[in-house]
């Protein structure tokens, strides 16, 4: 009787066995084992680790601005970025930053560092945006210098022009750029740069100037988002 009752203990062992090696059997498992691994894996402790993770990257963000350069770029109404990469495509100039829509930051949004205009956020994701620089060939927006002077502040392969301008304008070296209420997107009076050489455009009647500015752009490491009025 006994040498029985080991024969039908090995007979359903070996079927156990079959049902979990058998895609069913699996399939049956998961779906009764799969909650508990959920409520398992989901526990106060780690949503306060997580919790505590998100404090101390935003801690360690603003640490970090004076040695990544964009100190001088806290706005009240702004959200400190990380730049994460840099497209590949030579004719282009885009950084890629770590703050999206989650964050507040909206296409079109202005993009700061130095306190100076650096370029707008061109494609938003939920955690990280697109940001096209003033040096790219397709960035275009409306500057003015301190006199009135107005023109065309446009990205040329790396540089910064301030383009279609008045050959009686008076516009000279060492004059500041700022951005025009005329273009919508920017919060006027905001620093571009300071013309550093004139020169005649094609047609010569125009003026077309070269733009220096204060950043690094090949070495951005933190920008600072403006995101408007909340």
């Amino acid at each position: 009787m006994l040498a029985d009752k080991r024969v039908v203990v090995s007979l359903v062992l070996a079927a156990c066995a079959l049902f979990l090696v058998l895609p069913f059997g699996r399939t049956v498992m998961n779906a009764l084992f799969a909650p508990l691994e959920r409520i398992v894996t989901i526990s106060p402790q780690e949503n306060n680790n997580n919790l505590n993770d998100l404090i101390s990257e935003n801690n360690s963000l603003k640490a970090r601005l004076q040695s990544l350069g964009a100190e001088g770029t806290f706005e009240s109404n702004g959200v400190v970025a990380e730049v994460i990469a840099r497209t590949t495509n030579p004719y282009e100039r885009i950084l890629i930053v770590n703050r999206g829509a989650d964050h507040g930051v909206r296409t079109s949004s202005v993009v700061v560092a130095r306190g100076s205009l650096i370029g707008v956020a061109e494609k938003v994701e939920s955690k990280r945006s697109f940001v096209r620089l003033l040096t790219d060939p397709d960035f275009k927006t409306i500057g003015r210098t301190v006199d009135g002077v107005e023109g065309i502040v446009a990205g040329r392969f790396g540089q910064i022009v301030f383009d279609k301008i008045p050959n009686n304008s008076g516009l000279v070296a060492g004059d500041a750029v700022l951005t025009s209420s005329l273009d919508n997107r920017m919060p006027p009076n905001l620093s571009i740069g300071v013309v550093a050489a004139i020169e005649k455009d094609e047609t010569g009647l125009l003026l077309r100037a070269l733009i220096d500015t204060n950043i690094d752009y090949e070495n951005i490491g933190a920008v600072t988002i403006l995101l408007g009025d909340s």
